[in-house]
């Protein structure tokens, strides 16, 4: 397993073209872990990439996959769910003007991104609202 930094810092990374792949530990993701059922030293995949857009603009392009479970809403089993999405965000200081809003935003601590509060954003963003087994015949109500 190739660690990923907990922080990095984009601009920097970016005049770079700096990419990194590797895992993390979901159970760094304490807001995930309140919907998460088990920690079983899980991983989440990632992949991030730094550069400049054609308008100079900082951006992250990024990528996760990560298998979750998570407690079906009909009957509180376990549901296996296997979760991916990629996603491009623009680095945002919190003294700077918020200006036309092309991309997303990560908001940096001092100049850098904490990853794993970015990623575990992107993994809530995806999370089903209601999940619950495809098949009602899975569901153990009685």
């Amino acid at each position: 397993m190739i660690t990923i930094p907990c922080k990095l810092n984009p601009y920097r990374l970016a005049k770079q073209s700096r990419e990194f792949s590797g895992s993390i530990f979901l159970s760094s993701m304490q807001r995930l872990n309140d919907v998460y059922l088990q920690d079983n030293g899980s991983l989440v995949h990632i992949e991030l990439k730094f550069e400049y857009d054609s308008e100079n603009v900082c951006v992250v392009k990024g990528r996760f996959d990560v298998k979750l479970e998570l407690p079906c809403q009909r009957c509180l089993q376990k549901i296996a769910f296997d979760l991916s999405d990629s996603f491009i965000l623009s680095p945002y200081g919190l003294d700077q003007k918020m200006g036309k809003m092309k991309y997303d935003q990560v908001i940096l601590d001092v100049d850098n991104i904490d990853v794993n509060q970015m990623i575990e954003d992107e993994i809530l963003l995806c999370l089903p609202y209601f999940p619950t087994h495809q098949n009602n015949n899975y569901c153990q109500i009685n």
